[in-house]
């Protein structure tokens, strides 16, 4: 159906400014001209006729028009109304759009304007309906989203009948789940995800609060706490569900997870974040732990994460500031007491904190990638020291410096290492070489030594021995 042949007259009258914008004075006008024009006609072929006195025909007229200007007005006033039903309907969806108030559009009607009333307000419904899944609930797993999820638990929060009691939040977050999905399909990983949710739902109560916050992240809020003693053993229910294989697309995936448990007096007026933050905190105690492992909050674990957060900022820079040190070791012969060999140390000289322990610094250095140029710098400063110890006169003497599994994974590792050892004048001695490739890359590279499965597993002593009888009659052919 082409409405633009239907809409001609509706069309024509909005060219006009002061019927653009009011559909109800189309309908007046027209109505006007349809009662009037006729009348006029008539009135007026009346007039020009010799039929009658110009008194009977003055008195006629008047007659006619005050009759028609009354039905008139009638016929407009009962149109008005008529018209009501599409006016009401236009204004309830304008008000909708604007405010998000629900109509309340009467459905009782079976004609057309009836039936458009009752039609917006159904669709309205359904629309706000569907607006409200869209907004609270994980289209990925159907599960209450992390908005809603903070709504429900506020409410609980809220409600005065409840003060007495307890409520946990477990947060539950997939072991490795970023290297996980990278040997996924994108399909296969949102599948995944999918059966997570349903067997998390398998463990939760009718009262329970089970959501999909975001990517693996997983929270349940439990408010019918018996005990301590139940909320772990929920947490090892979940573990242990969750490390069931799962069967997505006819393959065998294996998860572990981590869950955090943060405890809230429903009397104690922590707001829902604080709630989820501590839960985050846990959480990330957990994950320190190792795979599919549960924690508890408290405020130990928040104070070391603080002191970490802020080592993590100190830290982007201090190379640069000049706050690394490297200390010596020394390795001692316990005969002579002579020095044999040196270990070459990092150590952080934060200005207001002090000497910082590698224990702290070293994890984070590792986990930001800070590590790499740490300890290139490590290195070459450990060979320039060494090689000043020469010059200054000391007997060459073997130092070692320790290499973090972040650097090996730099393509031009072995390129910075010869070209710092080729700048000092030393030698260097590397450890895990397994094939002939790799010692032949060595050799081409300078390197000085080797020590790896290449050359011999680890072995008893008495094979030991041979071997270095054997390397004795080597040594004495080359004297010779």
């Amino acid at each position: 159906m082409k409405l633009n042949h239907k809409l001609y007259l509706y069309s024509f009258l909005a060219n006009f400014a002061w019927l653009k914008k009011s559909y109800t004075a189309k309908i007046m006008l027209v109505a006007f001209l349809g009662t009037h024009v006729p009348l006029l006609t008539l009135l007026l072929s009346f007039v020009i006729s010799n039929s009658y006195s110009l008194e009977m025909a003055t008195q006629v007229m008047i007659i006619a028009l005050l009759a028609t200007l009354a039905g008139t007005a009638v016929t407009l006033y009962a149109l008005n109304h008529l018209l009501k039903p599409v006016i009401f309907t236009s204004a309830t969806l304008q008000n909708y759009l604007n405010t998000k108030t629900l109509p309340q559009l009467p459905t009782e009607y079976a004609d057309e304007a009836g039936t458009l009333m009752a039609d917006t307000s159904q669709t309205i419904y359904k629309l706000n309906e569907l607006i409200k899944y869209i907004t609270n609930y994980d289209d990925l797993t159907g599960l209450p989203n992390r908005d809603l999820f903070r709504d429900r638990l506020h409410q609980i929060l809220s409600q005065p009948e409840n003060n007495q009691h307890l409520v946990a939040v477990f947060l539950l977050s997939i072991d490795d789940f970023t290297g996980m999905s990278h040997g996924l399909e994108h399909e296969t990983t949102n599948l995944l995800l999918r059966a997570v949710a349903q067997r998390l739902s398998t463990c939760t109560t009718q009262t329970d609060i089970l959501a999909h916050l975001s990517g693996d992240e997983f929270a349940l809020a439990r408010i019918d706490i018996h005990s301590f003693e139940s909320l772990i053993k929920l947490s090892q229910v979940l573990l242990s569900t969750l490390n069931k294989p799962f069967s997505v697309e006819g393959n065998s995936i294996r998860i572990t997870a981590s869950i955090d448990i943060t405890i809230n007096n429903l009397n104690d007026r922590n707001s829902v974040d604080q709630l989820l933050q501590q839960a985050h905190i846990a959480l990330y105690q957990a994950k320190q732990q190792g795979r599919s492992q549960y924690q508890f909050y408290s405020p130990e674990i928040n104070a070391q994460l603080q002191e970490r957060l802020t080592l993590e900022n100190e830290l982007h820079g201090a190379l640069e500031r000049n706050e690394m040190l490297v200390y010596y070791q020394p390795l001692i012969d316990l005969h002579s007491g002579q020095v044999t060999a040196i270990e070459a140390l990092v150590r952080w000289q934060h200005p207001t904190l002090g000497l910082i322990s590698p224990a702290k610094f070293i994890p984070i250095a590792e986990a930001n990638g800070a590590i790499v140029p740490i300890g290139e710098w490590v290195l070459r400063t450990a060979c320039v020291q060494t090689r000043a110890w020469q010059l200054a006169g000391f007997t060459p003497i073997r130092i070692s410096v320790n290499l973090s599994s972040r650097q090996f994974e730099q393509p031009y590792l072995v390129e910075i290492v010869n070209q710092i050892l080729e700048e000092t004048g030393l030698k260097i001695t590397a450890e895990g070489v397994e094939t002939q490739e790799q010692l032949e890359y060595l050799q081409m590279r300078g390197c000085d030594e080797g020590q790896g499965f290449y050359f011999s597993r680890p072995v008893p002593a008495d094979i030991i021995v041979s071997m270095l009888q054997k390397s004795s009659r080597q040594m004495e052919i080359i004297a010779a």
